[in-house]
């Protein structure tokens, strides 16, 4: 199982720096979360399979319990199944609306991945334009994601642009309980009987809460839309993939430090202590036929939220309030409006990194956390490439290299001291590395840099070092789409266009300055 948290998130944070610190500024109201609800493009995903699991079925206990107080016994179980008919065909209505709507432009799969793919070249200075240019209006995805009365998935400008409740409570149909506000009605047989409808509508619309006991109606528990992961299995290499993106995570995603281990731990850590995979959207053989389409959705980093109790929101809500990376964000930015401009460029995340590596390299100890002291433990199963480094040499080292705390060879009892500031380096500098290994666009015996995706995929998970002095680095990258340049592939030829030599290559010129002149890699 892997996370995935694209570049692309952290740049137009840092694009949108003065934008956010200039709206967090205007009203105690305005914080970091409202912001990006209001500006990073979002999918909407109705499912009626996943309506009837996630809102129906959690909300069917309360509904009854009201008309069982509201209605005669001889009503009670005829006006269950009758409301929850009426709900239900109020969920079709509003996928089948959605679909017809003329406003939305249908895209397909191919075009999606060419837009997203747009979106992950763009640098600071160009990701809002980008987003303008090309998300600034609602649109639909195409094939099995729209099929009428069943499901859809629309691809919105915002998450505020989606307005799912009002066209919700447009299409509840009351017809089957009465249409007036009257107490009584003369039934088939002449006889005078009590009207439903409006015990029904004080219940979905009460706005006084003598119905609910609360200012708030049931109605609000029917159409909420909250952030949700999605789970999806790869169809290339059958790889569990996991997308969580969401204002709060946000949040803490840009208060660690921009390492591949750190992010994975965090994501896995947020996912665990909010709740988030109570409500996770599994992609399995129900949605075969759109599983590129998740994949695609959960690689880029788009939000993907979906109808949910308000009940498991709230829930979900005062997790992420408790949750510390990133509680304090939008305080921090009031306070230092250069926070988020200097997050991954400024003296002070350059000197963290510094620290890190002379404390770690030295004393076994981490200098200190960047913006929180919370630790992740969770570990995600993956698989494992390894790459193997040959020990240092035995001749006689001069004054200079014995007194180097980077280039002197590790010893026996310093070896995890050692390894853990190797981790760093390789952390911090292996994107790059690979980045300037790769071709520039039109050589045919290497990769060409384009997304970055593959840079920033290649991961050292862990280091370990034998009685003999070897070491040996465990690697990961992202084998869809780009294992088919390796052995085996459908592009494999030329060889040298293997990832693994990119990566092989990339890691060994890292380490050969901290390690040995001479090493040798073995992929396993």
């Amino acid at each position: 199982m892997a996370f995935y948290t694209p570049a692309w998130l952290r740049k137009y944070i840092k694009e949108e720096a003065k934008n956010i610190s200039e709206y967090v500024a205007k009203s105690q109201r305005n914080d970091f979360r409202s912001f990006i609800d209001a500006k990073l493009p979002m999918v909407l995903f109705l499912d009626i399979a996943e309506i009837k699991e996630k809102v129906l079925a959690p909300n069917m206990s309360m509904l009854t319990a009201y008309i069982e107080k509201a209605f005669p016994p001889e009503q009670q179980e005829w006006a269950v199944k009758t409301l929850e008919s009426v709900l239900l065909n109020a969920y079709k209505k509003t996928i089948n609306d959605y679909i017809d709507n003329p406003r939305f432009r249908e895209v397909s799969y191919d075009e999606l991945a060419a837009m997203l793919e747009g979106l992950n070249t763009q640098d600071v200075g160009s990701l809002r334009k980008y987003l303008d240019s090309n998300f600034s209006k609602t649109m639909r995805v195409g094939g099995s994601l729209s099929i009428k009365n069943t499901r859809v998935m629309l691809l919105a400008p915002n998450f505020t642009a989606i307005k799912f409740g009002t066209l919700f409570r447009e299409n509840i149909d009351y017809t089957p309980f009465g249409q007036d506000d009257s107490l009584f009605y003369t039934d088939a047989n002449g006889d005078l009987v009590e009207n439903p409808y409006p015990k029904i509508s004080a219940l979905l619309e009460d706005v006084t809460g003598s119905v609910t006991g609360k200012k708030q109606t049931f109605f609000t528990q029917l159409q909420n839309v909250g952030h949700v992961e999605v789970d999806v299995v790869s169809q290339s290499t059958r790889e569990v993939k996991r997308g969580q993106v969401s204002p709060r995570f946000l949040q803490a995603l840009v208060s660690v430090p921009n390492t591949p281990g750190a992010i994975n731990k965090l994501q896995a850590s947020f996912s665990k202590e909010t709740l988030q995979f109570t409500t996770r959207v599994m992609v399995r053989k129900k949605f075969s036929s759109s599983k590129m389409v998740f994949e695609l959705l959960v690689e880029n980093g788009i939000p993907v939220g979906i109808p949910e109790s308000q009940t498991t929101n709230l829930m979900k809500a005062a997790k992420e309030g408790s949750f510390g990376p990133g509680a304090g964000l939008t305080a921090l930015i009031k306070k230092n409006p250069d926070f988020l401009v200097d997050l991954e460029t400024s003296k002070s995340y350059k000197k963290f990194i510094e620290d890190n590596l002379v404390s770690l390299l030295s004393t076994g100890k981490a200098a200190g956390a960047y913006g929180s002291d919370t630790r992740f433990t969770e570990k995600a199963s993956i698989t494992r490439q390894k790459v193997a480094l040959s020990p240092a040499s035995k001749r006689k080292k001069s004054p200079k290299q014995v007194n180097s705390a980077l280039t002197k060879a590790p010893k026996a009892e310093g070896k995890s001291t050692s390894l853990a500031g190797l981790q760093q380096i390789l952390d911090t500098s292996l994107a790059e590395k690979i980045r300037q290994n790769m071709g520039t666009g039109a050589s045919k015996n290497v990769l060409n840099y384009r997304t970055g995706r593959l840079a920033e995929s290649a991961k050292v998970e862990r280091l370990s070092q034998g009685r003999s002095g070897m070491i040996t680095a465990y690697y990961t990258y992202m084998k869809y789409p780009y294992a088919t340049f390796s052995e085996g592939g459908v592009q494999q030829y030329p060889k040298t266009r293997d990832p693994k030599l990119l990566i092989t290559k990339s890691i060994k010129e890292l380490m050969s300055a901290k390690v040995a002149a001479r090493m040798r890699a073995v992929l396993v």
